[in-house]
């Protein structure tokens, strides 16, 4: 243990100095003198590298911008989410978080306290139709641009502006927009983890092409279709009817899909012998591979009920096979799993009788096709919208039966984390909601909005609603309202805000006898303390007072908030019960040395860990 207590950090981590550490760790001498030596991974993996001259021509998804969108990705923030008490439901005991505020530079904010631990991600981003980009990266500084749409600082410039190009650019654009925050999004997934992304033609071609760059080909599940409306022709020849929804895992040999739950419609037949439930398939292979020339060995007779012979027939002159060897025939018609029709045609043919699963048993896999009478259209979003708040405030929200589909996709489970950086109007906020009721489990949502405007002529507008979020915040609390359970746990509000400690980028050669603004509240520093010290914005918290000093706990961190630290207010902060690490204000030990040595030696002996920001 250092002689001297540990700072916590202001700023985001750094993601290229963990990758660096990690990698040489797995390889000593990968990097020497600063440079990374590819030949000694090439060596260490048993794999050939690129050289400069061959590394243009490699397979990989390349547009203008891209340097510029991994700037973005490396550069630390210096940011904060400060919690807003006022609209909060709960706040000390909530277990879900709504942030607005710019996604990238939240997603930023996460990485130490959320790394490897969502379950699922859900979002809904732009989809680059012309007149919905809202995010126009400046890489040199996103928080400032953040500032400036939300009318904190005066700028010409305003980020909310719409994407009128047709060229190249709108791509590369869009495509640096999503680069950043999908490489983040992946380092928040847990191992069983998986991302869905709703997506439409504009840009699945992009979407699919950087998805396998940054969490690999292999890693792909499926690009499953929903028909988000039923009519409506946008184009001179064609009804576009149908969306994507992209579904990639973050290590696909640990990912488990959900099933989806036995419908009565699912089994429609009743066996008469052992009145269960089952569904009829053809025994007979159909599609590719099913003549008899494809298989010979699987073409056979075998014995109809009236003592005759059946043939895998496609039709009356066309051979096919069967889908089982004669040995697993056999077995299948002892157990009675083979049904035989009589048709006009073919004479008898023979169908697998499909049982409905009893008590315990699997239940059926979704298909990647979403049915649109389970999981609805765009106007049943509306709908659903409309229902809760009775107005329609907000442009084709997705379903919410959409959202508790995927949910179950993904398997998610009592007490797991699902985040949308998307989030819109909030809709797989209320899903969580809604399903934790159903299912009675605790899943805890975490979403993320840029504080966009209504348009100008919109209903929402109208209604008074200028910004989205506002409309966000109001659905979920009304869903709250109207879920209220034990499984309901509260909301927690944050916005993106600066950094409740000032001076915070270092000037070599410089020092700073103080750092704390002195108009920060005692809540807003503790929210920014636990979430650089690793505690996620989800823990509960529980509220001290030592030696009359403030004191905020949540998971085994302790926050002291004494503006002036005694010997009494350490000996105190030993003693709390269920704590590892104790964080004291800097500042508070201003003109103490003695005070902050001693602490320092009374917190290793007591084997505790001790920091200051």
């Amino acid at each position: 243990m250092s002689d001297v207590p540990e700072r916590v950090p202001v700023a985001s981590p750094s993601l290229s100095a963990a990758v660096l550490e990690i990698l040489q760790e797995l390889i000593p001498g990968a990097v020497a003198d600063g440079v990374l030596d590819a030949q000694r991974i090439a060596e260490a993996t048993g794999l050939p590298f690129t050289s400069t001259k061959s590394s243009a021509e490699r397979f990989g998804l390349m547009w203008a911008g891209k340097g510029k969108a991994v700037e973005a990705l490396q550069s630390t923030s210096y940011a904060s989410l400060a919690p807003d008490m006022k609209e909060s439901i709960t706040w000390d005991t909530a277990e879900n978080v709504f942030i607005e505020g710019d996604n990238l530079e939240v997603l930023k904010l996460l990485q130490k306290a959320y790394n490897d631990q969502v379950k699922l991600i859900y979002i809904d981003p732009p989809y680059n139709t012309g007149n919905d980009f809202v995010y126009n990266d400046d890489f040199s500084d996103p928080l400032k641009h953040y500032l400036e749409v939300t009318n904190q600082v005066d700028s010409e410039g305003n980020r909310l502006v719409a994407n009128t190009e047709v060229s190249g650019r709108k791509h590369s654009n869009w495509l640096s927009m999503m680069y950043p925050r999908l490489v983040l999004a992946r380092n928040l997934l847990s191992d069983e983890g998986s991302i869905f992304v709703s997506i439409d033609d504009n840009e699945i071609h992009n979407l699919r092409q950087i998805m396998d760059e940054i969490f690999g080909s292999e890693n792909f599940v499926a690009q499953m279709i929903w028909a988000s409306r039923g009519g409506g022709q946008d184009t001179k020849d064609l009804v576009l009817q149908h969306e994507y929804v992209l579904f990639y895992a973050r290590n696909r040999s640990r990912l488990i899909v959900g099933e989806r739950v036995v419908d009565a419609g699912d089994f429609p037949l009743l066996d008469a012998v052992t009145g269960k439930k089952y569904k009829r398939q053809l025994a007979r292979k159909w599609g590719s591979g099913s003549r008899r020339r494809d298989r010979p060995n699987l073409f056979y007779a075998v014995p109809a009920p009236d003592g005759s012979e059946v043939f895998p027939m496609i039709n009356i002159e066309e051979e096919g096979r069967w889908r089982w060897g004669q040995e697993r025939f056999k077995e299948e018609l002892a157990k009675g799993n083979v049904e035989f029709l009589k048709t006009t045609d073919l004479g008898w043919v023979a169908y697998e009788k499909i049982w409905e699963p009893s008590g315990g048993e699997k239940g059926i896999p979704f298909g990647t096709i979403f049915p649109t009478e389970v999981v609805g259209t765009t106007s049943t979003g509306t709908a659903d919208l409309k229902k809760l708040l009775g107005k329609n405030l907000f442009s084709y929200p997705k379903p919410v039966a959409l959202m508790k589909t995927i949910l179950d996709i993904g398997n998610v489970q009592d007490k797991d984390i699902v985040l949308d950086f998307f989030a819109g109007s909030g809709t797989l906020g209320q899903a969580v909601i809604e399903r934790n009721l159903e299912k009675q489990q605790r899943t805890h949502y975490l979403l993320v909005t840029i504080a966009e405007k209504t348009g100008d002529k919109s209903e929402a507008r109208v209604e008074g609603y200028q910004i989205v979020s506002e409309i966000t915040k109001l659905r979920l609390r009304t869903a709250h309202a109207q879920n209220q359970t034990k499984q309901t746990t509260g909301m927690r509000l944050f916005g993106l805000s600066s950094s409740n400690f000032l001076n915070t980028k270092p000037v070599a050669g410089q020092l700073f006898a103080e750092t704390l603004n002195t108009k920060a509240d005692n809540d807003a520093i503790a929210a920014e303390v636990l979430l650089k010290s690793g505690v996620r914005l989800d823990m509960p918290w529980r509220r001290l007072k030592l030696e009359g000093a403030p004191v905020i706990v949540s998971d085994c961190v302790a926050v002291v908030l004494a503006r002036k630290i005694s010997n009494e207010v350490v000996a105190a902060s030993l003693l709390i019960e269920d704590v590892h690490t104790v964080v004291f204000l800097e500042d508070a030990f201003s003109g103490q040395d003695a005070v902050k040595a001693n602490a320092h030696f009374a917190f290793k002996n007591a084997n505790k860990t001790m920091k200051s920001m």
